[in-house]
C-alpha cells in the first residue's frame, strides 16, 4: 500500500493517532489533508525515518550510568515511577490521548501488530529517555556506514574500570533486519547494526540492556560499536527503596510522598521472547480471519509470560466475540499484574459503562486515576461516565475534568459526551432523560439546533428503529421530548401540544450533527420532577386532540438498562395511550394542514386543477362523508398560494336576519383576516373587512352588496394589473348551501338571487378570466341541476361543475385505521380491515364509528384486533347505532324519497320493475350502490343489514 490512512501509518509507526495528527498539524512529519482526512505517503514516510539521526552530531552523550544503578533505574521505571523532573512534560505509561479515547471502543488501544513488524517497548519501559520521533518507528531504519577512524571517544566523568564502555537500553528492534535502536539514561537515542555484535547471540530484545563503545566516524559522527547484551528481559533486577514525589493530582487526591516497592519477580511489560512468537502468530490469524485460533494463540502468549499486548489483544478479541465477562475478567487480571498501564482500566471500564452499570466503571476509572493521576485517556473516561451518571454533582465534577483537559490542551472538543454535557449542564434532568432513551437498542438520540426556550427548558429528540414500538404505539420519525428542570406549567403543556399541532407535513428541524429530521406530530414526551400532577391535564389533551403527549418522572428515569427501559416505556405508553379514542371523533378536519386528514389526494389535485383555471366548482356527498374537511385541506394546503375567502352558511348570521346582507361583510371580513399580514396593501382594497363586527357597520355599509361589488373589482384589477403579486386569484368558498336556497320545502334567504347574479357576473367578465374562482359545498346534488326552485330561476344552475365526493378506496381506509391506531397502541390484522371496509364501504365516518366500538370493548393495550374481534361486533353496533345510518338515509328521505324506496328495495334483493335515469344517477353519484353481476348492490354493508333490520328482516 503506497497510500496510508491516518489509522494506517500510526500503526506502522506505533503511536496513536492523536500524536500523529498532531505531528502532521505541525509540519514533523511528511502528509497532506484531502477532503479533511490525511493521507501520509509510504516511500515519503520511509525516507523521512531514514533522514533521522541516532543522535545529534555535535553532542555525545553526557553521563555514564553504571550497571548496579542502571538496574534500580530500570526497575522503577518498570514499575510506572517517573524520575523527579524527568517526565513533566510526557504522559504517563499507557497515557492514551482524549482525542484517541473519546469513542466508545478505543480501538486504537486495541490494533494487532503485524508478524513481521518489530516490537516495540512501551514508552514506560524507555525510563532512560524518550524521543518521540524515535518510539514511532516501527521497522529499524538502518544507517549508513561510514568508515570508521580507530579514535574512541573519551567522556568525561566516566566512573567504570573500563571509561569507554557504556550502556542503554533498547527500546525497538527488527531482527529480520538488525536493526534497532537504544536509549540512554540521559536520552539519548543510540543507533544499534546487528554487524557490530560482539556476539551473535543472545539477539537483542526490546528492554534488553546493552553495553558499548562509542566510536566516531571520519565525519565525526559518534557511532556505537562492540555492542554486547548485558541483562535480558528475563533477568530480575534488584530493587532499592525509592521515595517518589506524585505528579499534580486532579482527582482522588493521594499522599505527598509514597514508598514503593517491587516484587522481585514481577513480570515485564513486554512479555517474554516465546510470547511475543505467539502474539504474531495470533496477530497474523485475526488478520486473516481465524478468530477463534487467534484467541487461544493470544492466550497461550499470556501464558508463556506476555506483557501488556498480549492481555490487551485477548480481552480485546473476547469482547467483540460477544463475551464481555470473560474480557473483563482478563482485563482484571491484567490491572493486578501491571496496575499503572491506564489501557486497562479505560477498557475495562468502557465495557461496563456499555452494560449501564455507570457507578462501577466510575470506580474503575477513579482506581485507573490512582495509579496514573494525569493520563488524559482515564480522565476524559471519567468525565464521560460522570456525564451519563447526570447529578448534579456528577456534572460540576466532569466540568472541572473537561476544564483541565483543556488546560492541559488534551480536551477532545469533538467527542460525543463533552457536546451532550456542554449542551445539558443546565438541565441535569434532561441529561438523565438522554441517558434513559440511549439504552434503548437501535436508538439515538441527539439535541435539537439552537432554540429559543426558557432556561429551565430543554429540547431532545429521539430516533427509534425498534420495530414493537414503532408499529405498537407510533414511535415513528424523530421524537421530541422536551424536559422541565422544574415542575411544568399548564400554559407551557398547552404550548408544546400547539407546537405539534402547527407543524407541516414533512417539515424539517435542524439538529445539532448537522442533520435534518421530520418531527413526529402525533406524539411527544415531557419530563418534569413529578408527573401525577400534570396528570389531568394530560389526559384532557389526550381525550380532545390528536396529538399526544406523555409525561416521563424521575421515577421512571432511574431504570437503566435496556429490556428495563423498553418494558418502561411499554407500559408507560399502553397506560397513557390507551386511554383515548382517536376513532371516536365526529368533528370536520380543520385548523392544521394535514393533520388527521386521511385519503382525498387525487380528488385535492383534481379540484386544484380546476380552480387554477377558474372553474367554479360544486362538491356533493352523503352526510358525514368528508365534504368539509376536504373543503379546509383544499383551502389550506392546495389553495395556499389564493386569497380563499370561506363562510359556513349554516353558521352565518344571515341565518338570524333571514337576509343575505350579512355574507357580503362574512366574506371580506375572512378575506380580510387571511391577507392583513400577508399583503397590508392587498387587504386595505377590502373596506368592510375592516370592522371587527357587522354591528359595528356604518350607515353608509348599508348598501353594503354595493361596496363589496366595488371591493372585488378592485382587487381583481390589482391582479389583472400585477400590483398584487402576494396571491393568484381569489376564491370564494360557500359551505351548506342549501341553507340558503328555497329547496325541500324551506324559504330561501332573501338576496340570494342578487348575491349569485353579482357572482356570476364577474366570473364571465372578459377582464377577469382566471382572476375569480368559486367552490359551493352542499348534499343536494339538485342544486345545481334544476333551472327553476318553485318557479324561481337557480341562480346556479350550470354555474357549478357537479363533483360527487366518493367513499374511501380500500386503501385509503387501510391507512386512516392504521395511522390512528398506531396513536393509541392499537394494530389490526389484514384480515379484519378487509372486513371493515367490506361492512362500511370506505364510508369515513362509519368506519370510523364502528373500530371505535370494537376497541372500547377491548381494553388492553398493546392490542391486536382480529378478524373474529370484527364480526362480534357487527349486530350490536348496528342495534346501538341506527340513529347514525339514519343520518347518511335523511338526505334521501327529504330530497329523494322515491331514491330511498329504491334502496330499500335493492336492501331487500327485491326485484326492480325500473329505475328512473335521475334516481339511478343519484344512487350511483352518492356511491350508496353499484353495479354487481347484473344487478345492483348497496355499498355500504351496514347500512343494509340496517335497512333490512328496519324492514323487519332477521339475518343470521
Amino acid at each position: 500500500m503506497s497510500i496510508l490512512t491516518l489509522e494506517q501509518a500510526a500503526e506502522y509507526l506505533q503511536i496513536t493517532p492523536a500524536d500523529l495528527r498532531e505531528e502532521l498539524e505541525q509540519g514533523k512529519i511528511p502528509g497532506r489533508q484531502i477532503a479533511g482526512q490525511w493521507r501520509i505517503s509510504r516511500s515519503a514516510l520511509e525516507h523521512f525515518l531514514a533522514q533521522c539521526e541516532p543522535v545529534p552530531n555535535s553532542t555525545l552523550p553526557s553521563t555514564q550510568v553504571a550497571s548496579d544503578s542502571l538496574h534500580s533505574t530500570l526497575a522503577s521505571a518498570d514499575h510506572g515511577v517517573a524520575q523527579s523532573g524527568a517526565s513533566d512534560n510526557m504522559p504517563a505509561e499507557g497515557t492514551v490521548t482524549a482525542e484517541a479515547t473519546a469513542t466508545t471502543d478505543a480501538a486504537h488501544d486495541d490494533k494487532l501488530l503485524a508478524p513481521e513488524a518489530a516490537v516495540a517497548l512501551p514508552e514506560s519501559a524507555a525510563i532512560l529517555g524518550t524521543d518521540s520521533s524515535a518510539t514511532a518507528m516501527i521497522e529499524a531504519v538502518p544507517v549508513e556506514d561510514e568508515e570508521i577512524g580507530e579514535e574512541r571517544v573519551p567522556v568525561p566523568g566516566n566512573n567504570r574500570e573500563d571509561s569507554s564502555k557504556f550502556v542503554a537500553r533498547i527500546f525497538v528492534y527488527n531482527q529480520q533486519q538488525g536493526f534497532g535502536y537504544a536509549k540512554s539514561s540521559d536520552g539519548k537515542t543510540i543507533h544499534i547494526d546487528s554487524k557490530y555484535l560482539v556476539t551473535p547471540h543472545p539477539i537483542p530484545f526490546p528492554g534488553d540492556i546493552i553495553e558499548f563503545e562509542w566510536h566516531k566516524s571520519r565525519k565525526g559522527v559518534p557511532q556505537a560499536r562492540s555492542i554486547r547484551v548485558i541483562e535480558a528481559t528475563s533477568t530480575t533486577y534488584p530493587v532499592q527503596k525509592a521515595t517518589i514525589e506524585p505528579p499534580k493530582q486532579i482527582l482522588e487526591p493521594k499522599e505527598s510522598k509514597v514508598d514503593l516497592y517491587m516484587p522481585r519477580h514481577r513480570p515485564h511489560p513486554n512479555g517474554t521472547r516465546e510470547s511475543e512468537r505467539l502474539y504474531q502468530l495470533a496477530a497474523l490469524a485475526n488478520t486473516e480471519g481465524r478468530y477463534d485460533e487467534a484467541r487461544k494463540l493470544f492466550k497461550r502468549a499470556i501464558e508463556a509470560g506476555g506483557g501488556v499486548k498480549e492481555y490487551a489483544a485477548l480481552a480485546k478479541s473476547e469482547r467483540e466475540g460477544g463475551s464481555r465477562s470473560e474480557a473483563i475478567r482478563i482485563l482484571k487480571e491484567a490491572i493486578d499484574r501491571f496496575p499503572n498501564q491506564a489501557r486497562f482500566y479505560i477498557m475495562h471500564g468502557q465495557i461496563v459503562r456499555s452494560m449501564r452499570k455507570l457507578e462501577l466503571a466510575e470506580d474503575i476509572f477513579r482506581n485507573g486515576l490512582s495509579q496514573i493521576p494525569r493520563d488524559a485517556g482515564l480522565r476524559t473516561n471519567l468525565a464521560q461516565t460522570l456525564v451519563q451518571i447526570g447529578s448534579e454533582a456528577a456534572l460540576r465534577e466532569a466540568g472541572d475534568i473537561y476544564a483541565q483537559l483543556e488546560r492541559d490542551g488534551k480536551l477532545n472538543t469533538q467527542d460525543r459526551q463533552y457536546k451532550r454535557f456542554q449542551f445539558l449542564q443546565r438541565n441535569p434532568r434532561a441529561n438523565q432523560v438522554y441517558d434513559f432513551f440511549q439504552a434503548l437498542t437501535n436508538t439515538k438520540v441527539s439535541i435539537p439546533g439552537q432554540r429559543l426556550l426558557p432556561q429551565a427548558i430543554t429540547d431532545i429528540v429521539i430516533e427509534t428503529d425498534d420495530q414493537e414500538l414503532q408499529e405498537s404505539f407510533g414511535l415513528s420519525g424523530a421524537i421530541l421530548v422536551r424536559c422541565f428542570q422544574r415542575p411544568a406549567q399548564s400554559a407551557e403543556i398547552v404550548n408544546l401540544k400547539e407546537y405539534l399541532a402547527k407543524l407541516r407535513n414533512n417539515e424539517l428541524i435542524g439538529l445539532s450533527d448537522g442533520r435534518e429530521v421530520v418531527l413526529n406530530r402525533s406524539l411527544a414526551f415531557i419530563a418534569v420532577p413529578d408527573s401525577s400532577k400534570i396528570r389531568d391535564q394530560i389526559m384532557n389533551i389526550l381525550s380532545e386532540s390528536s396529538e399526544a403527549i406523555v409525561p416521563i418522572d424521575d421515577s421512571l428515569l432511574q431504570t437503566r438498562n435496556s429490556e428495563n427501559v423498553l418494558d418502561t416505556l411499554r407500559d408507560l405508553l399502553g397506560q397513557y395511550l390507551g386511554q383515548r379514542d382517536l376513532y371516536n371523533s365526529t368533528g370536520p378536519v380543520y385548523g392544521v394542514p394535514g393533520r388527521r386528514f386521511f385519503g382525498r389526494e387525487r380528488q385535492l389535485v383534481q379540484l386544484a386543477d380546476d380552480v387554477y383555471r377558474g372553474q367554479f366548482i360544486g362538491i356533493y356527498g352523503l352526510r358525514k362523508m368528508g365534504k368539509t374537511s376536504l373543503v379546509y385541506q383544499l383551502r389550506d394546503e392546495k389553495l395556499s398560494s389564493d386569497a380563499v375567502a370561506y363562510v359556513d352558511l349554516q353558521a352565518s348570521h344571515s341565518q338570524i336576519v333571514r337576509d343575505l346582507a350579512p355574507l357580503y361583510y362574512e366574506l371580506e371580513n375572512d378575506l380580510y383576516r387571511r391577507l392583513v399580514r400577508r399583503d397590508p396593501h392587498a387587504a386595505a382594497l377590502l373596506r368592510l373587512g375592516k370592522y371587527d363586527r357587522y354591528s359595528e357597520l356604518p350607515e353608509a355599509a348599508q348598501k353594503i352588496a354595493l361596496i363589496f361589488a366595488e371591493d372585488m373589482r378592485a382587487i381583481l384589477d390589482e391582479l389583472k394589473d400585477g400590483k398584487i403579486t402576494s396571491f393568484k386569484r381569489v376564491v370564494i368558498v360557500l359551505d351548506e348551501l342549501e341553507r340558503i336556497l328555497p329547496i325541500t320545502g324551506q324559504e330561501g334567504i332573501q338576496g340570494y338571487l342578487e348575491f349569485f347574479g353579482l357572482i356570476r357576473g364577474l366570473m364571465q367578465t372578459e377582464r377577469y378570466r382566471g382572476l375569480l374562482s368559486s367552490v359551493v359545498v352542499a348534499a343536494n346534488a339538485s342544486i345545481s341541476e334544476r333551472g327553476y326552485w318553485q318557479d324561481r330561476e337557480n341562480p346556479v344552475f350550470a354555474l357549478y361543475k357537479t363533483v360527487f365526493l366518493p367513499p374511501f378506496s380500500e386503501e385509503e381506509t387501510r391507512e386512516m385505521i392504521v395511522t390512528l391506531g398506531r396513536g393509541m397502541s392499537v394494530r389490526w390484522e389484514d384480515e379484519a380491515i378487509h372486513s371493515i371496509f367490506a361492512e362500511t364501504g370506505g364510508h369515513p365516518f362509519l368506519t370510523r364509528l364502528f373500530c371505535s366500538r370494537i376497541i372500547q370493548n377491548y381494553r388492553n393495550r398493546p392490542l391486536i384486533v382480529t378478524n373474529d374481534m370484527v364480526a362480534s361486533q357487527i349486530n350490536h353496533f348496528i342495534r346501538s347505532e341506527g340513529d347514525k345510518m339514519g343520518q347518511i338515509t335523511e338526505l334521501l328521505q327529504r330530497n329523494f324519497p322515491d331514491e330511498e324506496n329504491y334502496l330499500e328495495q335493492i336492501a331487500l334483493d327485491e326485484p326492480l320493475e325500473s329505475l328512473p335515469d335521475e334516481a339511478l344517477r343519484h344512487l350511483l353519484g352518492y356511491h350508496l350502490i353499484h353495479a354487481e353481476g347484473g344487478r345492483y348492490r348497496i355499498t355500504l354493508n351496514l347500512l343494509r343489514r340496517w335497512l333490512r333490520r328496519r324492514a323487519g328482516v332477521k339475518d343470521e
